[in-house]
């Protein structure tokens, strides 16, 4: 799995998976830092594998920006990755089995094809009005 990020200075703004069918992974494999307020892991087990039946306690935590998550199911999109001040960091194309977690700053997608993304990130939604924030005008 190739992973690409994008920083600014030691300030991680997005990581970019890609699919790569001849290089898979083993086993479990985080992809993000265990300090990282968003988790993202691939896991890789053969037939028959099992997980014990589990559950993960509920833990108080303080959310400083939301992260999210997007799974490209099927198509092509370019996404466009910016800073803080909204300055770009790069582009970006992603296909069907690609995914990318945006943890700050902005972004951009434009739909190359029909596409279906899959799309995580931390609720509870605030509503239309304030979920979301754009650069300021000319």
């Amino acid at each position: 799995m190739e992973t690409i990020e994008f920083r600014r200075d030691e300030t991680l703004y997005a990581l970019v998976c890609r699919r790569d069918p001849r290089n898979q992974i083993e086993g479990t494999r985080f992809i993000t830092s265990p300090n990282d307020e968003f988790q993202v892991g691939v896991i890789v087990r053969p037939a028959g594998a099992t997980a014990p039946v589990h559950n993960h306690p509920r833990q108080s935590r303080t959310i400083h920006g939301v992260s999210e998550f997007l799974y490209v199911e099927r198509g092509c999109i370019e996404l466009d990755i910016f800073d803080d001040n909204w300055q770009p960091l790069g582009s970006t194309t992603l296909q069907a089995g690609d995914f990318c977690l945006l943890h700050r700053g902005g972004h951009a997608l434009r739909f190359v094809e029909d596409s279906t993304l899959i799309e995580v990130k931390q609720g509870p939604y605030p509503g239309d009005a304030a979920a979301k924030c754009f650069p300021p005008g000319p």
